[in-house]
């Protein structure tokens, strides 16, 4: 199911809790590639993630816009406060 972005959340974090950032990072980019999200289920909280994983392996500059296209989103919808 390639637009349920909780997904491709969710399997990021199993590989950021094992400490591969590699991982997590490359399941954050496809879902983003995919387009993940719907109006039912948003994409809410893919960018924030992906500027924590940024953010780990120290690009700072990456990690900043992550975080700007995260709060650009509009904040409606499931899980969409908490990011």
């Amino acid at each position: 199911f390639p637009t349920f972005a909780y997904a491709y959340f969710a399997g990021a974090m199993v590989h950021t809790a094992r400490g591969d950032l590699t991982a997590a990072a490359s399941v954050l980019d496809a879902g983003l590639d995919a387009g993940a999200g719907t109006r039912r289920f948003p994409a809410n909280g893919l960018h924030w993630l992906r500027g924590l994983v940024h953010y780990a392996l120290g690009d700072i500059t990456a990690a900043r816009a992550a975080f700007d296209h995260e709060l650009a989103q509009d904040q409606q919808g499931l899980y969409s406060l908490e990011y």
